[in-house]
């Protein structure tokens, strides 16, 4: 049997919020369920957003909330460099997008955002949806090496099916199934040589043999065109677990750029991490008992039992719900403040 491995992947741009927090949970548990390995990779491409502090906050606030990693960028391990930038320093991501423009599965692109802007005016003229017909698609590779030989910039895009379907299996959603002939050629490789978000960890996770992603159910659009770089290169591609998002209200979901509620203010307001963990759980996952309080070895065991998870849609963020629950003293850690003390916090 394979031996399952996870890994949280967040970007250092600040605080430690509730829905980034839950990922990481249910990444533990995916793989101390079987007795797997935690990873922790930090994704620092994204230079502009970057906080200073950050990374330190995202170690702390793992261990304060118990959940331990196995490898990363502190404590090293056999996959690393687990520091984005760093990995993109030793050109593999390059080196890779070089191999699936030889493959067929992506193309150098030359066209410029005018060019790019005048196809979009065309669309809303039309009034139909916007979608990118790339005339760089058709170059031949030896006239577009010459034109990066000629100092020409250019970004690297997806090569997408003009017809067919890719398909692929989620552990919470099921069966999902999309016709190639709506998905757009992304960019996988930009004019500044940094690889954009979605390629990255789709060359992270091959290489650090990732069986299982957790992530929120805002990427099942994208699955599709990770799956066909997978299947371009003849790569595993690994299972899916994609979580609902955790909502404020009605209409927002828990955002980081809108100053929304972090671990770091639950924690500030007299929260214990042991609460807030037990909270977040229950975020998209039904028990099929009447038990509401779990200590992390509970969760271990009872949170996550491959494809027969059970995850609600939409849940949204009340935090008097976690004022109403408390954490007896058995697990030895302590009680959760009343909803009039923290009110007053």
């Amino acid at each position: 049997m394979e031996k399952v491995r996870t890994r949280f992947a967040p970007s250092p741009t600040g605080y430690m919020h509730i829905g980034n927090l839950r990922t990481a949970l249910y990444e533990y548990l995916v793989a101390k369920k079987d007795d797997g390995t935690f990873i922790l990779r930090i994704e620092d491409t994204d230079q502009e957003r970057l906080v200073e502090g950050a990374v330190d906050l995202i170690y702390s606030t793992l261990k304060e909330c118990g959940l331990e990693h196995d490898e990363g960028p502190d404590i090293g391990g056999d996959y690393g460099s687990y520091v984005q930038s760093e990995r993109m320093a030793s050109g593999i991501y390059k080196e890779y997008a070089e191999k699936l423009i030889e493959l067929g599965g992506a193309h150098y692109c030359f066209c410029s955002e005018d060019d790019i802007h005048h196809q979009k005016e065309e669309a809303e003229a039309k009034g139909v949806s916007f979608k990118y017909n790339d005339p760089c698609h058709n170059m031949t590779l030896e006239e577009a090496r010459q034109r990066i030989a000629n100092g020409e910039k250019y970004v690297v895009r997806q090569n997408i099916p003009l017809t067919g379907t890719t398909s692929f299996e989620d552990e919470v959603y099921g069966h999902i199934e999309v016709e190639n002939s709506i998905l757009d050629e992304s960019i996988l490789l930009k004019s500044d040589g940094f690889p954009t978000y979605n390629f990255a960890n789709i060359i992270d996770d091959h290489m650090m043999n990732i069986t299982h992603v957790v992530r929120g159910n805002e990427y099942l659009s994208s699955t599709p065109k990770y799956n066909l770089v997978y299947q371009t290169f003849g790569w595993n591609i690994p299972k899916y677990i994609h979580l609902p998002p955790v909502m404020k209200d009605e209409h927002h979901k828990l955002s980081k750029r809108n100053g929304d509620a972090s671990f770091q203010d639950l924690v500030a307001k007299g929260y214990l991490p042991a609460a807030i963990l037990n909270y977040i759980a229950l975020l998209g996952w039904s028990p099929e008992t009447e038990q509401e309080i779990y200590s992390l070895d509970e969760l271990k065991k009872s949170l996550l039992c491959g494809a027969h998870q059970q995850v609600a849609g939409d849940l949204r963020y009340r935090k008097t719900d976690m004022d109403e629950r408390h954490v007896y003293p058995q697990y030895g850690i302590g009680t959760v403040p009343s909803a009039g003390a923290a009110a007053s916090a």
